[in-house]
C-alpha cells in the first residue's frame, strides 16, 4: 500500500492525468487487497472522474464497475444497485456485449441482495439469452444458475429445479473453465 501511495504522490506532481488515473488504480486495488473499501472506493470514484475529463469511455466503462463492486463490499447495496444500473447503460451504449453480459449478472445479484426478485430475473433472463446467442456457455450456466437461487428464494421450486439442473448439466458436459 505504501509503494502504491508513493506512485500516486509522483503522478500527482507529474501532472500528467493518464498516470494519475493508473496510479489511483493502483492504490485502490491495493486497497482492496488489504481489506480497505472506503479508500478503494475513493480512489476508484476520483479514477473514474479523471477518465471521464479524458473522455476515456472505455476505460470509465470499467472503473465503473470496481466503483459498484466497492460499494457492494461496503454492504452499500442500494448505491451499488444504482452504479450497476449507470454501467449497463453504458455497456449497452457502446455495444460491448461481454461486458453487458457480466454487467446484468452483477447488477442482478445487486438487486437480490436488496431482497428484490422480480428485476434480477429480467436482468437474469436477458444475459442468459445473450450468452445462448454467443456461445458463452459459462456465462449462460452462471444466469442459470442465479436464476435458480431467485426462483429458490421465491418458492418457485420447479422452476429453480429446472435453472439449476441446466446449469449442472451445461458446466458437466463441457468440464472445468
Amino acid at each position: 500500500l505504501q509503494s502504491a501511495r508513493e506512485c500516486l504522490s509522483a503522478a500527482e506532481a507529474s501532472g500528467n492525468k493518464e498516470f494519475l488515473a493508473e496510479a489511483h488504480y493502483l492504490i485502490g486495488e491495493a486497497s482492496l487487497l488489504t481489506g480497505h473499501h472506503d479508500e478503494n472506493l475513493e480512489h476508484g470514484l476520483e479514477r473514474l472522474r479523471i477518465q471521464q475529463q479524458l473522455n476515456d469511455p472505455d476505460g470509465a466503462s470499467e472503473t465503473a464497475r470496481h466503483v459498484c463492486n466497492a460499494y457492494a463490499l461496503l454492504d452499500r447495496y442500494e448505491e451499488a444497485t444504482a452504479c450497476m444500473e449507470l454501467a449497463l447503460v453504458s455497456a449497452r451504449e457502446q455495444g460491448h456485449r461481454a461486458l453487458l453480459m457480466d454487467s446484468l449478472g452483477q447488477a442482478a445479484r445487486y438487486h437480490a441482495e436488496r431482497g428484490e426478485l422480480e428485476r434480477p430475473v429480467e436482468l437474469l433472463t436477458e444475459a442468459l439469452r445473450l450468452a445462448e446467442e454467443d456461445g458463452e456457455h459459462y456465462v449462460a450456466a452462471r444466469a442459470q444458475l442465479d436464476l435458480g437461487k431467485i426462483h429458490l428464494n421465491k418458492g418457485e421450486f420447479a422452476e429453480a429445479r429446472q435453472y439449476l439442473e441446466e446449469a449442472w448439466a451445461g458446466t458437466r458436459d463441457r468440464g472445468p473453465r
